[in-house]
């Protein structure tokens, strides 16, 4: 698995979590979520792993074979 599509952003968090962007920062600043804020910005980046323990910790579904699967960022038009 590429190292590079183990990183979400919070937007993709957010999708896939079903919540807002808002939400996904919110959790991140409350440390609640764990991640990296790229350096230059806040642009926030979790990692798939700890996504996976924290929605399994909250009582959320991780969305079937999201565990064993890479991600696919769709491309910007």
């Amino acid at each position: 698995m590429a190292k590079g599509k183990d990183i979400l952003t919070t937007g993709q968090v957010a999708q896939i979590c079903g919540v807002s962007y808002g939400t996904v920062q919110k959790w991140f600043d409350l440390g609640l979520l764990k991640g990296y804020i790229l350096p230059g910005g806040k642009d926030r980046r979790i990692q798939k792993a700890e996504l996976i323990c924290f929605m399994k910790n909250h009582k959320m579904s991780v969305p079937k074979g999201f565990e064993g699967k890479t991600l696919r960022t769709k491309a910007r038009r």
